[in-house]
């Protein structure tokens, strides 16, 4: 049954619009996301369905036809219910959208008050006057004939066939049409930690696609989990923001950005974050949302710098059901080495049906790298002819590697000691230990020390010398040592700490330090019978982490 506002969440109210503000039209958002409730399970499929509430803050009514006396209509919106899981793995969170609903038809506005003021009812079912809000329970929301497919929406304008054409009336099984999810996905057995959320859009069409009112549709509200695949609602709605975006609140680091495709079609928003995994390793986690864009995405693309790796490369997207048309094939990913990592689905010239990134979906994509985050772009293909072809969003990708090599051929010295120097840990622009420096097979009982600086090299040391100098004047000297061992031997080590060295210099070389820096060192001993200089080891370069 058609119910009122029960469930409109007072503890989120929405601010009352002043009477100053440019006109903006009907404006219709998603208020309140009242209870998830499970409708059944079938085979490796649970289906839930969702109450929720609208609400009209514009400046006028909203259109509401009800059609439910069967005439041709298509002037109510249709509403749309996503689940996504936000999952531990591996050392970072994986966030992805696991489910999606086919749209509930509205019909006959409630225009009911408790959503701000001025409240000024309409009282038709045709229209949701000012403040007015209409509510429809899980029931409803869930019922299978009243369904209609996505295929047939026009997200940026509305527009769509009434009645609409596929499995028009027709009901099912208990998971037919409705929010579907993997059995696997919400096993808590098999889900340790992971945070639920359920998301709910409204698609209109009568709001303005001049004035950015179309972009504040969607609104999220937590889940919670328990045995027996089961997802209930907890907590207050999240208004007007999208889980992508909402993600960024309930996890540090995640960065979201906006893009709106033109003044013809709608917005892209891009959540991401990149989390340091140790050992060099990052882990770069994009999250990209249709919120309304017809037009949708068929390539998406990060740049990896020379010398940036790129594994355990992931995908994840939702499953379309019930028979909508579209292609469920994953987007297939190519690693190009020194260039880029691209993941892309069929074009609209070789599959009108490919899995496209349409609206109200959310595709995730994931690798790991030993790039140093760094701002830059990723871009995103458009799937349907138009201009522009590609979209760039800001966001961190893969800079130089945070690595440690060695470079540089050392000399023999006078009592045949080949000195080899290398690094151990992780080079650090702000820990204060953990990146040792080494210089072993050295002239024993002898006094030495590393030096750095920012270039590198390969020239003799002097004059008739048979030491190669590895690393270009300026450097900067770390703290004279001596090498141990017995003399005349080859068995003196050097050793020294760079990271709790340079923390306590801050006038050396590079400072202040920062990641992705890169420097060039290489160690020096006194060896008084080297008569042509042969006491250098050779090169050792780092890049430095974060």
């Amino acid at each position: 049954t058609l119910l009122a506002s029960a469930y409109f969440d007072a503890a989120k109210p929405v601010a009352e619009r002043a009477a100053s503000v440019v006109a903006v039209g009907p404006d219709v958002i998603v208020s309140t996301i009242g209870g998830v409730f499970k409708d059944g399970t079938v085979g490796a499929i649970t289906a839930f369905s969702a109450d929720t509430v609208s609400c009209n803050i514009g400046d006028a009514n909203a259109i509401w036809i009800d059609c439910s006396s069967g005439s041709n209509c298509n002037q109510h919106p249709v509403i749309g219910t996503q689940i996504y899981r936000l999952k531990p793995v591996n050392g970072a969170n994986q966030f992805e959208q696991i489910g999606m609903s086919w749209l509930k038809h509205g019909f006959c506005a409630a225009d009911a008050p408790n959503c701000g003021t001025p409240y000024t009812p309409h009282a038709s079912c045709d229209w949701l006057g000012l403040f007015a809000t209409d509510t429809y329970g899980a029931g409803l929301n869930g019922s299978q004939p009243n369904l209609g497919p996505r295929s047939e929406i026009q997200a940026f304008t509305g527009v769509y066939p009434y009645p609409y054409i596929l499995a028009a009336g027709q009901s099912g099984n208990a998971v037919y049409k409705r929010t579907q999810v993997a059995n696997n996905d919400i096993d808590t057995t098999m889900n340790a930690g992971a945070q639920y959320y359920s998301e709910v859009v409204y698609i209109t069409t009568d709001e303005s696609t001049t004035n950015g009112v179309r972009n504040n549709n969607y609104s999220t509200k937590k889940l919670l989990a328990s045995a027996g695949l089961n997802l209930s609602a907890t907590g207050s709605t999240i208004q007007l923001v999208p889980a992508v975006q909402h993600w960024a609140t309930v996890e540090p680091g995640v960065t979201v950005q906006h893009v709106d495709v033109s003044a013809t079609d709608g917005r892209f928003t891009l959540g991401y974050k990149t989390t340091a995994l140790g050992g060099g390793q990052y882990h770069y986690e994009f999250v990209l949302l249709n919120q309304n864009s017809d037009r949708s995405g068929q390539a998406f693309e990060v740049p990896l710098s020379p010398g940036a790796s790129c594994t355990s490369v992931g995908f994840s997207d939702p499953e379309y059901h019930s028979g909508e048309p579209y292609s469920n094939v994953d987007w297939t990913p190519t690693v190009t080495a020194n260039s880029n990592v691209r993941w892309a689905g069929e074009t609209y010239a070789q599959n009108v049906n490919a899995n496209a990134l349409r609206w109200s979906t959310a595709y995730s994509f994931r690798f790991n790298s030993n790039g140093v985050p760094t701002p830059g772009f990723v871009t995103l293909t458009l799937f349907k002819a138009g201009t522009p072809t590609t979209i760039q969003i800001p966001a961190d990708v893969p800079g130089q590697a945070c690595s440690i090599f060695t470079y540089c051929t050392p000399s023999v010295t006078t009592h045949g000691c080949s000195p080899a120097i290398s690094g151990t840990g992780t080079p650090s622009a702000t820990a204060t230990s953990g990146f040792t420096m080494n210089c072993t097979n050295v002239e024993g009982q002898q006094s030495g020390l590393f030096f750095y600086g920012t270039t590198q090299t390969a020239v003799a040391w002097a004059l008739g010398s048979t030491s190669v100098r590895c690393v270009s004047a300026p450097v900067s000297r770390l703290s004279l040592q001596n090498s141990g061992g017995t003399v005349n031997q080859c068995n003196g080590t050097f050793s020294i700490d760079w990271n709790a060295w340079a923390s306590s210099h801050p006038g050396a070389i590079g400072y202040p330090f920062s990641a992705g820096q890169s420097f060039y060192a290489q160690s020096w001993f006194r060896d008084a019978a080297a008569i042509t200089g042969t006491n250098l080891s050779g090169g050792l370069g780092f890049t430095l982490c974060p």
